[in-house]
Formats: C-alpha cells, sequence, structure tokens
C-alpha cells in the first residue's frame, strides 16, 4: 500500500477539496511503484492511465492506493487499483506501463 497525507497544498482553492490532478499523479506514482517493484527496477513508462473519480478528498485525509498487477507480458505490465482517503474509496485508476530496455533509459536520458 502507498499513502499519504494530502496537505492543503493539494486543494483547490477555498475548497479544502483535493484537486483531481493530484489524485491522478499519487495514482500515477502508486501503480508505477508496484511495477517497477515487479519488474526489480525502475524500467518502465506510464502508457495509459485512466482515472475514475467517485467521491472527493478533503485537505488532512490520509491518502492511499494499494495497487495490484492485472497481467505482466515482456513488453507491457496491466495494474489496476483503488484510492481511498482515510478509509473511502475516492477513486480508481487503471493503467497500461511499458517496460523499456535498459539501452533505450540511456537514450531518453540523453535527449
Amino acid at each position: 500500500m502507498i499513502g499519504l497525507t494530502a496537505s492543503a497544498a493539494l486543494a483547490n482553492e477555498n475548497l479544502g477539496i483535493v484537486h483531481g490532478g493530484a489524485l491522478l499523479t499519487f495514482a500515477d506514482i502508486a501503480l508505477g511503484i508496484v511495477v517497477a517493484e515487479a519488474l526489480g527496477a525502475a524500467n518502465c513508462a506510464t502508457a495509459q492511465l485512466q482515472y475514475q473519480f467517485v467521491a472527493a478528498a478533503r485537505a488532512g485525509n490520509f491518502i492511499t492506493c494499494e495497487p495490484e498487477i492485472v497481467r505482466q507480458t515482456s513488453q507491457m505490465v496491466f495494474v489496476r487499483g483503488l484510492v481511498k482517503a482515510d478509509g473511502r474509496t475516492v477513486g480508481s485508476a487503471d493503467a497500461i506501463f511499458k517496460v523499456l530496455e535498459p539501452a533505450k533509459i540511456g537514450a531518453i536520458r540523453a535527449g
């Protein structure tokens, strides 16, 4: 399980509700962590990410995601997870990560 406490900096101004972009970014990172762990290295990139908002999270909530790998091939990893705020489901995420070859990672870094 991956988690963070939602600070006021993540909230929409004057509403106290965590910005959707912050939840999406958190989901991408959480799903990516489990993929990198499964691969034994951080040699992956998000190819597709889908997020369904189902409720609001508030500043001060402890946000969690418990990702699970649905399927892994030599080229792609399919993963999903529920995003919760203080134990209450606020969203669900599904993603596909592309497995990168080490030589290509060097080329990407070089620009």
